[in-house]
């Protein structure tokens, strides 16, 4: 009973928001531009905290002055030389042969175990 009514009423919450939802926007255009402004940017609120006794001597123009910026460098953007790519290459093709022979002693092992259980049920 409880659950029915909990549905009956989410049902009317929403019957309730469609009819006061749906009406027709009545502002035009112009009045919406006239509410909203020339478009100005705000000026920044000035104030004081006390954090700002901590920083008597520095200036926010200073701080802006010398900002640096991260470097955004890609590693396809850096030059590589003969040898580091050769030396790159040698370490994918062991890296290749390591991961092949852990599959290939990992598959002895599984076809080892499945011949001694083999043997065991024969006998």
């Amino acid at each position: 009973m409880i659950l029915f009514l909990q549905i009956l009423g989410g049902l009317a919450a929403v019957a309730l928001g469609i009819y006061l939802g749906g009406s027709p926007y009545t502002q035009t255009q112009e009045e919406i531009e006239a509410r909203l402004g020339g478009g100005r940017p705000r000026k920044p609120k000035r104030h004081f905290m006390w954090l700002d006794y901590f920083k008597a001597h520095e200036r926010g123009s200073d701080r802006r002055r010398t900002r640096t910026h991260f470097k955004t460098a890609v590693a396809r953007d850096r030059v590589v030389t003969r040898e580091e790519a050769q030396a790159r290459a040698r370490a994918v093709a062991l890296a290749k042969a390591a991961a092949l022979d852990k599959v290939v002693a990992r598959d002895e092992v599984v076809a080892r175990d499945e011949d001694e259980r083999d043997e065991g049920r024969s006998s």
